[in-house]
């Protein structure tokens, strides 16, 4: 969590995606999940994939793959959006 939690579920990455807000959450890849509010910055990195810097810290970089580029560069824009 934002504060430096951690929550255990049962619930798999699948099903809290469909749970929570896709205006307010990304599924990254097949371990993160995560926060508009905790995206501080991002680029792209080699092979079309995009490195995210978040405002929490994590165990290993967030990487976005090449496939999900794009998805991620469009619910990320619809911040500057709103």
């Amino acid at each position: 969590t934002g504060k430096g939690e951690s929550f255990v579920t049962t619930y798999t990455l699948d099903e809290l995606t469909k749970m929570l807000d896709p205006d307010s959450f990304f599924r990254v890849n097949r371990q993160i999940i995560i926060s508009r509010h905790a995206c501080r910055a991002y680029e792209n990195i080699e092979n079309g994939k995009i490195s995210i810097d978040l405002s929490v810290d994590v165990r290993a970089p967030v990487i976005v793959s090449q496939k999900r580029a794009k998805a991620f560069r469009n619910w990320i824009s619809a911040v500057a959006m709103t």
